[in-house]
């Protein structure tokens, strides 16, 4: 009987001075029932001395096995734990290599090799990083720029170059490349710095404009391009872009510099939202006085707005019972301008930086979803609290993923992933600002909202209500 048998390997592996051997577990590594075989995997996962016999299944799982989603998570952590295994790093290379393996496959290898807990990924898998980044599936190209930049490998840095300056690569692509660049080697040439400014039309797709905002953000502008983002892009930025971009003016702190940034922002025919105006207070800290008692008419202004909140909701709260159209709204979150999906998920699509939204129509009323996307910062879903994490030359802002013991994880957008030594935190910190910008209503129209509210209160999903009770 499986549960027997699963009690039985997880009793004798927690026993002191334990008795189980290898052919106790082995053999049951082709079991059919599920929950198993996760115990099968997770008590490999501690006796390394056993790893060319589970490998050997994982490899057998890799190639040929169903790896449907139940499947996927006890795989990957059994993989992870055999990441310092000579075998575990020459099978992941020669299936990367494999022209023949799957191409989902390998977006889930290098999913696995992201979480790894070495300091230094092999040679053999930055070959194989290599080979990829030359190849035609712009999937793969994608997931291995996410790799690089967030691992900080420099061995890359000719590839992405190349990838970066070549217009004839997607954009998305490029963006993610100069991210990963300038995540080890702050700046930008001037032909990439206007490639960015590009990306932030209105017009571009919402989470291709909020990548752009995060490499400028990182990289460490000069001053005459300080000079034209203040000038010539925030006066017109909207809610999901500013606040990124205010960060951009951190680490300058020049007078000249700070007075153009509150100027501009001063032009801005909407006041500032709380997000954007608790950032613009953390930026100004590093300015002179003079530039932040010019900011104060603009600071107070917003500090109005963040007091009037419970009129905006109430002014809103009749488009929750107007009768949307649940078809357009599904269209909209899934869709390029609103890109709901691009952090959230509802089913078996979308990403996993926010929250899952699949039954949130059972646990949250209207009037809370209708706050969640108009002040998304008045409070935080467990597990998906914002922190702020600083070292001596960054700070960097996000969810945190599954961090390890030498390295924390900050996740700050579907694109943005950082991998911080824990040796060079200096603090981390809970932050009460929301990765989703207050305001993001104002960027859709008012029947767009409608419609969008009226999916999202549809969503009731039996199964997701009670896996989360």
């Amino acid at each position: 009987r499986p549960r027997v048998r699963q009690a039985a390997l997880i009793a004798l592996d927690q026993m002191e001075g334990s008795p189980l051997r290898r052919e106790h577990l082995i053999w049951q590594l082709d079991a059919t029932d599920e929950r198993l075989v996760d115990a099968v995997l997770w008590v490999a996962g501690h006796h390394p001395d056993w790893s060319e016999d589970v490998l050997a299944f994982l490899g057998k799982r890799l190639r040929n096995g169903d790896l449907a989603p139940p499947e996927q998570d006890p795989v990957r952590r059994a993989l992870l734990t055999f990441c310092d295994d000579a075998g575990m790093q020459r099978m992941t290379a020669e299936f990367l290599a494999d022209a023949a393996f799957e191409s989902e496959r390998k977006l889930y290898l290098l999913d696995t090799v992201n979480e790894c807990s070495l300091d230094e990924l092999p040679a053999a898998w930055i070959a194989e990083f290599r080979g990829l980044l030359a190849g035609p599936d712009n999937a793969l190209r994608q997931r291995v720029v996410s790799v690089v930049g967030a691992r900080r490998i420099a061995d890359l840095d000719v590839e992405l170059e190349k990838i970066a300056g070549t217009a004839a690569e997607p954009d998305d692509l490029r963006v993610s490349a100069l991210a990963a660049l300038v995540a080890h080697r702050p700046g930008l040439s001037e032909p990439d710095f206007q490639f960015v400014l590009s990306l932030l039309e209105a017009e571009e797709e919402a989470d291709l404009r909020l990548s752009a905002a995060h490499v400028l953000r990182q990289a460490h502008l000069g001053e005459e391009q300080l000079a034209v983002l203040a000038r010539g892009v925030l006066p017109e930025a909207d809610p999901l872009i500013l606040p990124v971009l205010l960060d951009a003016f951190e680490h300058n702190g020049k007078e000249d510099v700070g007075r153009a940034l509150v100027e501009s922002l001063s032009q801005t025919p909407d006041p500032l939202s709380v997000m954007a105006s608790e950032r613009l207070r953390d930026v100004l800290e590093n300015y002179p006085r003079s530039v932040r008692a010019l900011a104060e008419p603009l600071l107070a202004q917003a500090d109005r707005e963040k007091e009037n909140r419970a009129e905006r909701l109430q002014e809103l709260a009749p488009l929750l019972t107007v009768g949307g159209d649940v078809g357009r709204g599904r269209n909209l979150f899934f869709g390029k301008k609103a890109a709901c999906s691009s952090c959230h998920t509802i089913g078996a699509e979308g990403g996993h930086v926010g929250p899952d939204l699949t039954a949130v129509g059972s646990v949250r009323s209207g009037i809370d979803i209708l706050e969640a996307i108009v002040f998304p910062s008045a409070s935080f879903v467990r597990g998906h609290e914002v922190y702020r994490v600083k070292t001596a030359d960054e700070v960097y802002s996000g969810v945190r993923g599954e961090s390890a013991a030498d390295v924390v994880v900050i996740i700050s957008g579907p694109r943005d992933l950082v991998r911080i030594p824990r040796s060079q935190v200096v603090s981390i910190e809970p932050s009460t600002i929301s990765l989703m910008p207050d305001g993001f209503d104002k960027s859709l129209t008012r029947q767009e909202l409608i419609d969008l509210l009226a999916f999202l209160q549809a969503q009731k999903s039996r199964r997701s209500v009670e896996t989360e009770i």
